[in-house]
C-alpha cells in the first residue's frame, strides 16, 4: 500500500539515505 501511494519513493528515501529515522520522519509528513 505504501508503495503503491508513493511509488517507491520511500524504498528510494532509503537507498539515498540509509536512515531508517529519515524515512519514518518523511512517511509521518505526508500521511499526517
Amino acid at each position: 500500500v505504501i508503495a503503491e501511494r508513493t511509488n517507491g519513493g520511500v524504498d528510494r528515501s532509503v537507498e539515498c539515505t540509509g536512515n531508517i529515522n529519515a524515512m519514518i520522519s518523511a512517511f509521518e509528513c505526508v500521511h499526517d
